[in-house]
């Protein structure tokens, strides 16, 4: 069952995590569609991350090793397909794909997925634009600075939520209350929300 996590909500004054687990990959798209959606899963292993850059690597080395195809690219690195410069942003895409799922092995206990909102030069969809087109930026507070996002609508009429659990709080009861709270006003039944197990650590001093 895949988990997309928001990293920060909003509550109470200051920002709380919150984890959503879905009964499947939910339908989402951005709200202008010249980005592209897609679902993630996030790599925790360090060795697993290197392995999947290098293998993208190691196939380009191994076209650029030939010295006359090499020089081929280049010599023509003005055309839009077959040029040096576009193979370049081909393997930036490509490696860019790998490394916005990967996450430090310490967070590994929460088995992430994320939808990645971005322009492409491949695997488009909708009507991406490779980024040309930029969309609406909206803005929130985070930590004290500004964070722009792009708002993500739902496919479907409602997202297939089947469980909230939210980050340690130091008033757990009132975060549980307010999450009930605004899964009520929008319709949402049967959802199961419950708080991290971590202890709140005060800093002193």
């Amino acid at each position: 069952m895949p988990q997309a996590v928001q990293d920060e909500l909003p509550h109470a004054g200051k920002a709380k995590s919150l984890a959503m687990l879905f009964l499947q990959a939910p339908g989402m798209q951005p709200e202008y569609h010249n980005y592209t959606a897609e679902w993630i899963k996030v790599e925790y292993d360090d060795a697993k991350q290197a392995d999947r850059c290098r293998a993208i690597l190691d196939v380009v080395s191994s076209i650029l090793d030939d010295q006359e195809t090499a020089r081929a690219l280049l010599n023509v690195d003005s055309h839009e397909v077959l040029g040096y410069s576009r193979c370049r942003t081909i393997v930036e895409e490509l490696l860019l794909d790998e490394i916005v799922g990967f996450k430090k092995s310490a967070f590994q206990e929460e088995q992430e997925w994320r939808i990645v909102i971005r322009p492409r030069e491949l695997l488009k969809q909708g009507a991406d634009d490779g980024g040309k087109t930029q969309p609406r930026l909206f803005f929130r507070s985070s930590r004290g600075i500004v964070v722009p996002y792009v708002r993500l609508l739902a496919i479907e009429d409602r997202l297939p939520i089947r469980r909230i659990r939210f980050g340690p709080s130091l008033e757990p009861k009132r975060t549980k209350a307010s999450v009930e709270a605004l899964l009520e006003a929008h319709g949402f039944r049967d959802v199961e929300v419950d708080g991290s197990d971590i202890p709140v650590k005060l800093g002193l001093g």
